[in-house]
């Protein structure tokens, strides 16, 4: 799970994303290693790429 930037008008909060962890990418971004998720959002078509360290584990254990 996530939070993302987008705003959620119906809530007037931040929104919380999750979903399957696919892909670790590893980037070189200024000489720097930068480790990337590549993720499956539930309900979605397309994947998004998240820095690594703001994805954490989701506690809902009703996915599988």
């Amino acid at each position: 799970m996530w939070k993302t930037w987008s705003y959620s008008v119906e809530n007037e909060v931040f929104e919380t994303k999750e979903g399957l962890l696919v892909e670790i990418i590893e980037e070189t971004r200024l000489k720097n290693i930068v480790l990337i998720a590549k993720i499956m959002p539930f309900g979605a078509s397309e994947y998004e790429f998240i820095p690594l360290i703001s994805v954490k584990k989701s506690q809902k254990g009703d996915y599988l």
